[in-house]
């Protein structure tokens, strides 16, 4: 009996060690700390250089999943409207989005 119960406080503070010195993200193991996704607009996006495009964002301007690189270029993503996304665009191209319902 007093071998279990030694054996259990070693398991019990042997994971206490495990989860307080890992740099794993174990909140993302347990399920804890997961940020909704913005919900999909659909956009009509003009182009400086007269092309169209209607498309998906999740956001109308410079979202977390954005790249920007120096000089101003972007990588963007969009998506179709299952949520997968199909490509990127670049903000410097783009002359204005309009809402699309």
């Amino acid at each position: 009996m007093k071998w279990k119960r030694l054996l259990a406080v070693g398991c019990l503070l042997a994971a206490m060690v495990a989860v307080a010195g890992c740099e794993s993200d174990y909140r993302a193991l347990l399920g804890l700390g997961k940020e909704q996704a913005a919900p999909l607009v659909k956009v009509r996006i003009q182009f400086t250089n007269g092309s169209e495009l209607i498309t998906y964002v999740r956001q109308m301007g410079i979202s977390p999943e954005t790249t920007v690189y120096p000089g101003g270029n972007s990588d963007n993503p969009m998506y179709d409207a299952k949520g997968r996304q199909v490509g990127v665009f670049n903000y410097a191209n783009v002359l204005y989005m309009q809402v699309v319902e």
